[in-house]
């Protein structure tokens, strides 16, 4: 009978040995990931739709067999990189001029509400919507004073994964959407975008 109860003790013993590492591990993984934002895991585009962080429309999708750069339409991108290694993006059309990281791939595509300039890379999208029409519905759209770009009152609308700064200029209706999923450097990166618009 002792040595029935001893292999028994020594069978769960092993299986609580190893919950025990499996359960620390998982531990070690969740504080490594706060504290090192450059090694967070990325979310897959189906799951940011799915948890609500972004819409399906506001995903990239180039055509099949385009190349990067193409279909912009009469927007113009300097080749030239500034002081603080940005390149500007100029379109006529919708009347503004943005600097970004050339790193980032620019996709343009049209929406019910105008167009969509989708500046693309991991781990966090920046797209500008620029149209007659908001590209989003927000029942309490309010401008103020407190953030401004190129001299326009906006509304700010921020969640933990998104923010978004609308502002207007006459009819046309200005979004720019930072999906920085709470990552900082693309926080950052973001504000000086926004800092850099210019109004044609």
């Amino acid at each position: 009978m002792s040595e029935r109860v001893n292999a028994s003790y020594w069978r769960w013993g092993g299986w609580l040995l190893l919950g025990s590492l499996i359960l620390a591990m998982g531990w070690w993984l969740v504080v490594r990931g706060k504290t090192d934002e450059s090694e967070q895991p990325l979310v897959s585009n189906k799951e940011a739709i799915d948890r609500g962080w972004v819409e399906e429309k506001d995903i990239p999708t180039p055509k099949a067999g385009s190349k990067e750069g193409e279909d912009k339409g009469e927007t113009a991108i300097s080749e030239e990189v500034d002081d603080e290694g940005l390149v500007s993006m100029e379109n006529q059309t919708w009347k503004f001029r943005i600097k970004y990281d050339p790193e980032r791939k620019i996709y343009e595509a049209a929406e019910g509400s105008g167009r969509r300039f989708t500046f693309y890379r991991q781990p966090g999208n920046i797209a500008l919507h620029v149209g007659d029409n908001w590209s989003w519905t927000h029942p309490g759209r309010e401008f103020d004073s407190k953030v401004l770009v190129a001299g326009q009152e906006t509304f700010v609308y921020e969640i933990s994964s998104q923010t978004i700064t609308d502002w207007m200029v006459g009819e046309r209706k200005y979004s720019f959407q930072c999906i920085h999923q709470g990552n900082t450097t693309v926080r950052e990166e973001c504000q000086k975008m926004l800092g850099s618009v210019e109004l044609l």
